[in-house]
């Protein structure tokens, strides 16, 4: 396997592995998770809410990046769900802390690790196309899942 493969097979390991504990987390413990962020629910609504958006949509998106890991979904859709994904979530997260004022630690720490996995995603989106354009040119060094488009 190419260094170029393991730069974008790890990003979608870590997608996974981030998406499928943290959306079954929220879908399990929901109250515990909601109550660890700082979000209280006066009502159960708000409870299935958090567990249906937070758990579910977050917990597909896992499930998504495993099937990338896994070669059923093309390096190239799941680098470019990598990027829109932290490229919405990362910048969300900076506006809420400019609009909300200070946060506790954890949001901050959050806003760094999707700040880095943001700028990993580009890199493996380069990567890919390097990758991409040496198979177009028969290059036969570069194995891997890797498939042009």
């Amino acid at each position: 396997m190419s260094k170029n493969t393991k730069i974008i097979k790890g990003l979608h390991l870590v997608n996974a592995f981030l998406g499928i504990t943290f959306g079954l987390a929220a879908v399990v413990c929901t109250e515990k998770m909601a109550s660890s962020l700082g979000i209280a629910f006066p009502q159960p609504s708000g409870l299935t809410e958090f567990r249906a958006m937070y758990g579910g949509v977050v917990l597909a998106c896992g499930i998504f990046f495993a099937l990338a890991f896994k070669g059923f979904i093309d390096d190239k859709s799941g680098l470019w769900m990598s990027l829109l994904f932290y490229a919405v979530v990362a910048p969300s997260r900076l506006a809420g802390i400019l609009m909300d004022g200070p946060q506790e630690l954890h949001q901050y720490d959050f806003l760094i690790f999707e700040s880095v996995l943001l700028v990993w995603s580009v890199v493996a989106l380069k990567r890919l196309r390097a990758v991409q354009h040496l198979a177009l040119q028969g290059d036969p060094k570069q194995t891997g899942t890797v498939r042009p488009r």
